[in-house]
């Protein structure tokens, strides 16, 4: 009964492999010590489609400079972006300054919550364009 609970558990948390039997969840659920590693390794690992090309070490090291230069890339749109995020929040205070000293209660009101919500308007087409050669039933021939 145990060994049964133990599968169905298997079962559920692994439900993302499609490539898992319920004899590979039998086999995970018994005890470590009855179950040999590399046997469970190798029926538990899901099948490769294809080999592993091996690779030289030119191919290696141009893909190395590849993957190096993409993170710098990442790094330079990181740092511009929050750039623009911290300039954005300099102009808002500033703004909020000025609204301070030019009218409080503006400045008050400000702050406070709005709890209608934002008016939201989705535009998508209505109307597919005209298949050639298809002509539509009219609503007569269907009664």
């Amino acid at each position: 009964m145990a060994l049964l609970q133990r599968t169905q558990t298997l079962r559920r948390t692994l439900s993302g492999a499609r490539w898992l039997t319920t004899a590979h969840c039998q086999l995970m659920a018994r005890p470590q010590s009855s179950v040999d590693s590399e046997l469970l390794s190798e029926v538990v690992r899901p099948p490769r489609a294809r080999e592993v090309p091996k690779l030289s070490r030119e191919d290696l090291d141009k893909r190395a400079k590849i993957a190096k230069e993409w993170s710098r890339q990442c790094m330079r749109e990181n740092n511009a972006h929050m750039k623009r995020i911290h300039q954005v929040i300099r102009e808002r205070d500033a703004a909020l300054a000025t609204l301070k000293q030019l009218s409080p209660h503006l400045y008050q009101q400000a702050f406070v919550v709005d709890p209608t919500p934002f008016p939201l308007e989705l535009y998508h087409p209505t109307e597919t364009p005209a298949i050639p050669g298809f002509e539509a039933r009219s609503s007569a021939e269907d009664d």
